[in-house]
């Protein structure tokens, strides 16, 4: 159980994984192997694998960044800024109460997600709340599709084949 996990891993790297707030949720849609094995009772939880296997073996918690080129493509010159700047964006629309756990989302050039990723943590599927977004850049959608829609049953991107010069010239 949990106390297990206390007693075997380092005290830093558990302290560490309290601080960062574990995802279990995407941790177990990300790995289903790992799933398979909590709903087996082998772990107690995704974390506890995570503790014990799975930050050796590199894996995350987290949406998947995008590649460099669908983040400059929104504006960032790195994946720090990336996620900066979607956050802080998130946070400001929470703020100023633009929406909650049960809203319904529209995002007019979601590009790959700068937002969306950090929304997935706020809408609750169960409550009805669903995100809807559409871009005229394919690959950002592709990216968007194959990376926060496979994990969050309850966001949509679509793409959207507006012509223009400098996103989608063809």
């Amino acid at each position: 159980s949990k106390n297990f996990i206390c007693l075997v891993c380092k005290k830093e790297k558990f302290v560490m994984l309290n601080k960062k707030k574990f995802n279990e949720y995407v941790y177990l849609k990300k790995y289903p192997n790992v799933h398979d094995l909590v709903k087996k009772g082998v772990f107690s939880s995704g974390e506890a694998h995570y503790i014990l296997y799975g930050i050796n073996e590199g894996r995350s918690d987290k949406i998947n960044l995008p590649p460099i080129d669908l983040v400059r493509l929104v504006g960032s010159q790195s994946h720090e800024e990336y996620l900066r700047i979607g956050e802080g964006n998130v946070n400001n629309f929470l703020n100023k109460g633009l929406f909650d756990k049960s809203s319904k989302v529209l995002s007019a050039g979601c590009g790959s997600g700068r937002m969306a990723r950090h929304i997935a943590h706020i809408l609750e599927e169960d409550c009805g709340a669903e995100f809807y977004g559409f871009d005229i850049v394919k690959s950002a959608i592709v990216w968007c599709n194959n990376n926060i829609s496979n994990i969050y049953k309850n966001f949509y991107f679509n793409h959207i084949n507006f012509k223009n010069d400098h996103y989608n010239p063809d």
